[in-house]
This record gives C-alpha cells, sequence and structure tokens, in this order.
C-alpha cells in the first residue's frame, strides 16, 4: 500500500468573485451613462426635453442616467431622440473606444471654429 503525506498549504489569499470585475462593470456603465448625458449637451438637449421625446418622466431619466438600482435606459426610449444626439452619442462613442470613423471630434471641433472663423471674417470685410 502506498504512503501518503499531506502537509499544510499554508496562507492563501481569498479573492472575492464579485470584487474587480463587479468593480469594473460599475465604473464601464458610469462611464457610459456620462456619454449619454455628454451627448445631450452637446445636441443642446435638456433632460427634460429627453425625457420628453423619450414619452418618459424626467425623475426616471434621472435616476436611469444615474445608474440607481433597477433602472437602465431603453435602446427603443432612446430611438426617439433626434439625429443631433446619435450624431454626438456615436462621435462620443468612438473617443471613448479609441476608434476612428471618418474624423475624430477634434478634426470635427477644428471644422466648426474654421467655418466660424471664416464665416466671422466674411461679415468682419463686409462692413
Amino acid at each position: 500500500m502506498p504512503i501518503s503525506k499531506q502537509g499544510a498549504l499554508g496562507p492563501l489569499e481569498v479573492i472575492p468573485v464579485d470584487g474587480p470585475t463587479s468593480t469594473t462593470v460599475k465604473n464601464r456603465d458610469r462611464e457610459w451613462l456620462g456619454l449619454i448625458s455628454r451627448a445631450f449637451g452637446r445636441a443642446g438637449i435638456s433632460h427634460k426635453a429627453a425625457a420628453a421625446e423619450m414619452e418618459i418622466d424626467p425623475g426616471l431619466l434621472s435616476a436611469q442616467l444615474s445608474g440607481a438600482p433597477g433602472k437602465h435606459l431603453s435602446w427603443l426610449r432612446l430611438g426617439k431622440l433626434p439625429p443631433e444626439f446619435w450624431q454626438e452619442v456615436i462621435l462620443l462613442m468612438c473617443e471613448y473606444h479609441e476608434i476612428t470613423i471618418g474624423q475624430t471630434v477634434q478634426e470635427r471641433t477644428d471644422m466648426e471654429v474654421g467655418k466660424l472663423f471664416r464665416e466671422a471674417l466674411q461679415k468682419a470685410s463686409a462692413m
């Protein structure tokens, strides 16, 4: 019969199952919700106006954007928002994930500044 010897393993680190992964997900969720709020601002849409477009109560939208437990944004309701919102949220998502499609946010901003500058020069020369 073989002889077996058992020994102590020594101290082991206890790693909670829902530790870092859960925190990472919550941080990512907050960042994504922040993109939605930033897109509202960039598109010139107040939270109250967005809630009206989405046909929900402004308080519910606020709870959803704050990541309150059990509250989430509906893709179908977001679909009711105007194209200006979608343009901004798509650019912000691309920036967040470091994806370049067509133009970056900085390139778009530079183009807008250039356009405003040209318009100002034209108005100044017309005076």
